[in-house]
């Protein structure tokens, strides 16, 4: 896998559709947003159990939209004419299918983080494909982590240092006070999914 060629051909794509990544990520952001407003200042008064209860309850409503973002940033680099509908496609197709796929994969993470760093760090390896996957096979979400672990095989310590990479983007961010963050993370999502597409070629996986 050419890691950095995949990183400049996501440099060159995020300099080109700059303002058309944000139309999507926006509105990840604005979810951010409410969320910070909401829990650390209009519901702190709230006890820690109704608080958990608004949280779970905003996360569930939330969880579409986080799928809806990467159909939409494969759609632009697959030159298929991205819309910003797409941010809100599995509030209308699939939202089981997602709402499950992504309690899973948190229920899998957080077992992994109980017995510490590195069992949660492979489990979200294994993975890190599964969105990706439901999105572009239209698959149930149990099909989709088999998947994922297949197509991840062999590339885990890969995808690891590819995702280890941009740990200088990252500090980048906290140096300029958030302000490279404009740039970095339409970089880093756009990067992740070209992995994803690059290790379909490979596989020789089509779908």
């Amino acid at each position: 896998m050419d890691r950095t060629a995949i990183k400049k051909k996501a440099f060159n794509i995020v300099l080109d559709n700059f303002f058309v990544c944000w139309k999507a990520l926006i509105v990840n952001v604005f979810i951010l947003v409410i969320q910070v407003v909401l829990f650390n200042f209009l519901l702190k008064g709230l006890n820690d159990s109704l608080s958990q209860v608004f949280y779970y309850i905003y996360s569930f409503i939330t969880i579409p939209i986080s799928f809806g973002i990467t159909k939409y940033l494969l759609n632009l680099i697959y030159n298929k004419n991205p819309k910003f509908s797409d941010v809100f496609y599995y509030y209308r197709h699939q939202i089981v299918s997602v709402v499950i796929l992504s309690c899973i994969l948190n229920m899998l993470f957080n077992v992994g983080l109980l017995l510490y760093i590195i069992p949660a760090v492979i489990i979200y390896l294994m993975f890190s494909m599964s969105q990706n996957i439901i999105i572009e096979k239209k698959t149930n979400p149990i099909e989709a982590l088999k998947m994922s672990m297949e197509l991840i095989k062999g590339y885990k310590w890969d995808y690891l240092n590819f995702l280890i990479g941009f740990l200088g983007w990252i500090v980048l961010c906290f140096f300029t006070l958030g302000t490279a963050f404009i740039f970095v993370l339409p970089y880093i999502s756009i990067a992740q999914n070209l992995y994803y597409i690059e290790l379909k070629k490979i596989k020789k996986v089509k779908y």
